[in-house]
């Protein structure tokens, strides 16, 4: 796909809105133009750096302005093309060498994780997922390590799908906690699922 330089409306609606989403949008627009000439600039230099020897793909002569009008034109789109235009303007920049240095890289891509976080459903997603469950599992030394045999326990968390596979771990733990003897000598006593704190009576 060619490099080209994005329209100045693209990149006005991504940074108007990406700012509104945190309502860093001034009334005077400052800093909204100064975010899009970063954006802007860096598309110049990427497709100059594709075409260095045709100026009429990069040599811009118009002035970059933005005004309360380009606030109302944006409102409409939705947060799915929001992040389109987005992903637009980065493969549009990437082919500077310098664009993920860049302040605009940055500035582009924390407007996208705006965007994201403000699609339905995002807050009431998941943070993460959890693990395998745990287990507490206790195991009886076998005679020939235990003082005295019958008595004398090793007790270890395991994780698993399922209790044997926490089970196998733990065995394998107290091998290596005694010279690697056999996991499959440390019988089991006990599953508990869940993490405890076991005390001898």
């Amino acid at each position: 796909m060619n490099c080209y330089l994005v329209t100045e409306n693209t990149i006005k609606a991504v940074v108007i809105r990406g700012m509104q989403a945190e309502k860093e949008l001034d009334k005077e627009l400052f800093y909204a133009y100064k975010n899009c000439l970063q954006i802007w600039e860096a598309n110049i230099a990427a497709v100059k750096e594709r075409y260095p020897d045709d100026p009429t793909m990069w040599d811009v002569t118009e002035k970059l302005e933005i005004t309360q009008e380009d606030v109302s034109n944006c409102q409409d789109l939705s947060f799915v093309e929001l992040i389109k235009l987005c992903h637009c303007i980065n493969y549009q920049c990437c082919d500077w060498n310098k664009w993920e240095e860049s302040r605009a890289y940055v500035t582009l891509f924390t407007y996208i994780y705006r965007f994201e976080s403000s699609l339905p459903g995002y807050e009431e997603a998941p943070w993460g997922l959890p693990g395998a469950p745990e287990y507490t599992i206790v195991l009886m030394y076998p005679d020939y390590l235990a003082d005295e045999y019958g008595k004398e326990t090793y007790t270890g968390i395991g994780c698993g799908d399922t209790p044997a596979e926490a089970v196998e771990i733990v065995q394998k733990q107290a091998s290596q906690a005694n010279d690697d003897s056999p996991p499959e000598d440390f019988a089991v006593i006990a599953v508990i699922k869940g993490r405890h704190e076991l005390e001898a009576v």
